[in-house]
C-alpha cells in the first residue's frame, strides 16, 4: 500500500447553495469528493465578510451532496458572519 500523495483525490461537481443575506455578504457552496478505495464525502464551504474581516466555514462528512444539511449549514455560516468584528 502506498501513501496518499494528494494527487488521487477526485472532486465532483460544485453545488451552489446560494447567497446569504448577512452583513456585507456571504455565499455557501458544496463539493462532492472521493478518494479511490474510500467512502465519498460531502464538504460544504461558506465564505462571508463584514468590513475587512473575512471568515470561512468548512464542514464535512461521508456521503454525497444530497446528504448535506444545507439549511443548517447556511444558518451556521450566517451566525459566523454575524459574529465577525469588522
Amino acid at each position: 500500500m502506498r501513501p496518499y500523495d494528494g494527487r488521487q483525490r477526485r472532486h465532483g461537481p460544485l453545488q451552489d447553495y446560494g447567497k446569504l443575506a448577512v452583513e456585507e455578504g456571504a455565499h455557501a457552496y458544496g463539493v462532492d469528493t472521493s478518494v479511490p478505495e474510500s467512502e465519498p464525502g460531502v464538504h460544504p464551504y461558506g465564505i462571508g465578510r463584514d468590513g475587512s474581516t473575512v471568515t470561512a466555514v468548512m464542514w464535512g462528512r461521508m456521503g454525497h451532496l444530497t446528504d448535506a444539511p444545507v439549511p443548517a449549514f447556511r444558518k451556521t455560516t450566517t451566525t459566523a458572519v454575524n459574529r465577525l468584528d469588522p
